[in-house]
This record gives structure tokens, C-alpha cells and sequence, in this order.
């Protein structure tokens, strides 16, 4: 019930009037429909306590063929109901309905049921077949009417080989079939060896079918093993198309250096750089008399001069 205030404006007899009635409602619930130990009121603004159940959250498990019932009055939502059974395999084909005869059922892969509209010998307007997918010259209707079909039945003697190329006619083989190609030998290998050292190895093969198999050929070249070249005044050559064996050493020596070959002469390649200091014409003799005036010749004599006929005479020994 409601309060109302007011402020009386003075003495006297007052009479106040109020109805608290509450709007008549079209689907007024009931005791029922309110969590129990909850409140309202209804449209005779008498208070009413609810009944309605407050179930906890549940969770149960459930066996295959086993059922649940659930509970009358409130859930939050959160229960679960779970099923233990074994889950259906999975299809790498599920069929549609109009696979399956009609009316006949069967439970798909989410577990609903499938009623079938398959009706026999009713209707061919949904075949795909032609005339080339069926062997002659059996018959068949399909979705232009009856036809006879194309395709070949082969055999053996269908098969044909020419050369590497062997032609299998297109149709049906209800057996297995085969067909010989013409075979040949390994050809041998020919070696042959240019002027610029290349080797080329050539085989002349005849044609046909080759089963595995290995053929080797060989040549036996010029060889020349090691050796010490002693560089002299002649060439030494190593002649042109032998197959080197072994290391080819040309011998050096560490005098051959510029100090020790007279300037204007070039020894392999070595330019010479050493001067005597003596004048132009020296020419050595031999040793047949003593130095005039006590001189000392060691080895030989030298005569410094234009010519052997205008020459003093200045000895050099060496030790």
C-alpha cells in the first residue's frame, strides 16, 4: 500500500480519496513463474511470494539409449548434459536423400534423421551416361532414352609396336595384354683424340629396345714419365700428344743472375749486367814464358791490346 502526504490548509473537514489499483494486465503471471522466496504484487495489489524452483548448475552425463529429464523451474544456463556413447565415425561419402528409397530412413552424420525420395524404376532424367561410357553393344536408359553403347571390347591383336613407338587403341581390355619391341646391342664406345687434346668418345647405336648393360673401349696414348731438363745450348723438346705421367722439371740454377753474365748477353732470358773495367780488346793466351820484370800468373796470361800484333803485356792471374 502506497503513502500519500499532504499539507492541510487550515481547520476544518477534510475527505481524501485514492485508489491505488493497478493496471489490469492482459498476461499476469503467477506465483509460478517467480523465483521462489521472490516478491511482487499482483493486480489486486495483494503481494505474492514465488515457487518457481532455483536449480543449481548441473552436470550430468548420459549414456547411449540412457535420457535426462530436466528439471522444472529456473537454470542459469551454465548445466550441461553430455553424452558418453561412442561418436559416428566419419563418412567420406555421405549419401543424400534421394540416395536412399523412399521412405526409408537413417540417421546422417550430425545424428538427424534422413528420409529417402530414391524412387525405382520411375525416372532417368538424372543420369549422366552416354552412349561412350558403355560398352557394344549393350544397351541401357538414360536420360535421353534407351541407347547402345560405343566403347570397343580390345584384345591382344589390337596392340601394335613400330619402332619405339607402340599405339594402344582406345576401348575396353578385359585382360591384360602385351606387346614385343624390337631390341638391340650395346654399341661399343670409339675413342678419338684431337689436336687440341680433347677426347671424344662415339657410339653408333642401332636402334630398338636396350636391356642394361655396360660396354668399355680404351686407347693407349704416347706417355712420357718424370724427368730433369738440364737447360744447354740446344732446344729439348717434349714431344707434342704424350700424356705426361709424372712431373716435368726443368732444372734452375742460382748464379744464373744478371751480375754473373757479361752485359749484352742473355742467358734464358736473363739479361746480363757485368762489366770488366778493362779496354775493348782483351784476348786471353796461354802461359808460355815468365812475366817480364817479376810479374805473378796463376791458371793463365792475358794480353791487353788492339790486336795480337800491337800488344802489351799486363798479366792477370787467377787462383
Amino acid at each position: 500500500m502506497g503513502t500519500v502526504s499532504f499539507e492541510v490548509p487550515g481547520p476544518g473537514t477534510y475527505q481524501v480519496t485514492c485508489d491505488p489499483k493497478l493496471d489490469t494486465l492482459a498476461n499476469s503471471g503467477t506465483a509460478g513463474d517467480v523465483l521462489a522466496g521472490k516478491q511482487f504484487y499482483n493486480d489486486q495489489n495483494a503481494p505474492v511470494t514465488g515457487t518457481m524452483p532455483n536449480n543449481p548448475p548441473q552436470q550430468v552425463s548420459v549414456a547411449g539409449g540412457e535420457s535426462y529429464t530436466i528439471p522444472r523451474g529456473y537454470h542459469d544456463g551454465t548445466g550441461k548434459v553430455t553424452g558418453t556413447g561412442a561418436a559416428l565415425p566419419a563418412l567420406t561419402n555421405p549419401g543424400e536423400p534421394g540416395d536412399l528409397l523412399k521412405d526409408k530412413q537413417l540417421i546422417d552424420q550430425s545424428g538427424n534423421v534422413v528420409t529417402g525420395t530414391l524412387e525405382l524404376g520411375t525416372s532417368t532424367s538424372d543420369a549422366t551416361a552416354t552412349a561412350g561410357d558403355i560398352l557394344a553393344p549393350k544397351t541401357a536408359y538414360v536420360a535421353a532414352g534407351k541407347v547402345t553403347g560405343t566403347i570397343a571390347t580390345r584384345g591382344d591383336s589390337d596392340v601394335t609396336a613400330s619402332g619405339p613407338q607402340v599405339a594402344v587403341p582406345a576401348g575396353y581390355y578385359p585382360q591384360a595384354v602385351s606387346r614385343s619391341v624390337q631390341t638391340a646391342e650395346l654399341g661399343a664406345p670409339a675413342i678419338a683424340v684431337d689436336n687440341a687434346g680433347e677426347i671424344t668418345a662415339t657410339v653408333a647405336q642401332d636402334e630398338g629396345y636396350v636391356p642394361g648393360s655396360t660396354k668399355t673401349a680404351t686407347m693407349q696414348l704416347d706417355t712420357q714419365g718424370a724427368q730433369t731438363l738440364i737447360p744447354g745450348a740446344a732446344n729439348q723438346i717434349i714431344p707434342a700428344g704424350k700424356y705426361l705421367t709424372g712431373a716435368q722439371t726443368v732444372q734452375g740454377d742460382a748464379n744464373l743472375l744478371p751480375e754473373n753474365i757479361k752485359k749484352g748477353v742473355s742467358l734464358f732470358g736473363v739479361a746480363g749486367t757485368y762489366e770488366s773495367g778493362l779496354p775493348a780488346y782483351v784476348r786471353t793466351i796461354a802461359l808460355t814464358a815468365d812475366p817480364p820484370e817479376g810479374g805473378t800468373v796463376t791458371g793463365g796470361g792475358g794480353c791487353i791490346g788492339r790486336d795480337d800484333s800491337n800488344c802489351e803485356y799486363h798479366f792477370i792471374g787467377w787462383p
